[in-house]
């Protein structure tokens, strides 16, 4: 399973005792449309080895899912390899996966893929100074993609690219092939990318609270979170101009549910558990709180408006939430209690 290290993300030991460590394993599952589909990446099978597609149906809560195994079973010809080190997934409703990582040795920090197969990248990461990030989304006429511009010692210049010494990071645009969207004001090679924060070059991009945690889209609005300014912000997605904002501490992953809320992951830290918070679009904190997930990293709606979220604790599977309008309430689990922790022999 890929896996990216964050400093700030949360894991539970054996007895069930919340620890903080610099570098622990991040995962990050967006799953969206009219299906229910899971993505496992794996950087261990043998070039030989053919992608498999198997359907299923869970006895207990009725999904019908699909599972893609991929990994290096293409064995990197024909540009058709899975990136390294994937910290975001989207899912559409036609099942193109959309991918993001701060940095994949193959050059393919945003993947596209599709029926077990590989079917191109975000154009435009891996040269000019540009990596991945850790958040992706689409709203199905654009895909957008958190980014980093490093300024690689003053390498690239112009107004377009960031000052000598400093990195920007921010939100880049494209189409659904993974073809650059420029806007006026857009910066980097392409004019495709939104600036959010700055910061002085050096260290570990992905450790850096100026990336956009989080992204989540609809035809009218973009939403990010930003970590370094404890805010969501609020975007236009065709002129990419500012709209709106609110400020959330620690605020992680996104997802707008199908009223056109916006589900906001609240990251924890040494004084505060994790928790999944509900607003409006325009910012009205709503009552609705989830507080019983031991390390939220993703979340996504099914076709049946449930609130699906991703638990990267102890148990490690997908909790599963009905009734989001009134008091929400969890109404079963999806995965093997452990995941690939769990069996006799962990991890096979």
């Amino acid at each position: 399973m890929a896996e990216l290290f964050h400093p700030k993300q949360s894991q539970m030991n054996q007895t069930g005792n919340r620890k903080l460590q610099r570098r622990l394993p991040f995962h990050s599952l967006f799953l969206a449309g009219l299906g229910f589909l899971f993505a496992f990446f794996s950087t261990t099978c043998s070039p030989l080895q053919k992608p498999t597609v198997v359907a299923q149906t869970h006895p207990a809560n009725g999904l019908t899912y699909t599972t893609s195994w991929l990994g290096n079973s293409f064995g990197g010809a024909n540009q058709k390899h899975v990136q390294s080190n994937i910290a975001a997934i989207f899912v559409t409703e036609d099942g193109t996966v959309y991918c993001n990582t701060i940095w994949d040795e193959g050059g393919r920090e945003g993947g596209i893929y599709r029926n077990g197969d590989v079917m191109g990248q975000l154009q435009g990461t891996h040269t000019a100074g540009r990596v991945g990030g850790l958040s992706v989304t689409s709203n199905g006429k654009y895909v957008f993609a958190s980014l980093v511009q490093l300024s690689l010692d003053g390498a690239f210049q112009g107004e377009k690219f960031p000052p000598m010494q400093a990195n920007w990071y921010g939100v880049s645009r494209f189409d659904l092939e993974g073809n650059p969207v420029p806007f006026a004001e857009g910066n980097s090679e392409d004019a495709n990318l939104l600036t959010v924060n700055e910061e002085p070059a050096g260290g570990y991009a992905d450790f850096s609270d100026a990336n956009v945690a989080g992204l989540a889209a609809d035809r009218t609005h973009l939403y990010l979170s930003n970590p370094m300014t404890s805010e969501i912000l609020v975007y236009d997605p065709e002129q990419m101009q500012p709209i709106g904002r609110w400020s959330v501490e620690r605020p992680g992953k996104l997802r707008l549910d199908r009223l056109g809320n916006l589900w906001v992951i609240q990251t924890g830290d040494e004084q505060h558990p994790p928790r999944l918070i509900k607003f409006r679009s325009d910012g009205t904190a709503l009552p609705q709180v989830i507080d019983d997930v031991d390390d939220p990293v993703g979340m996504a709606i099914d076709q049946q408006g449930r609130l699906l979220v991703a638990d990267n604790g102890v148990n490690q599977q997908i909790r599963i939430y009905d009734d989001l309008d009134a008091v929400p309430r969890w109404v079963g689990t999806f995965g093997e209690t452990g995941g690939v922790f769990a069996g006799e022999m962990p991890g096979r």
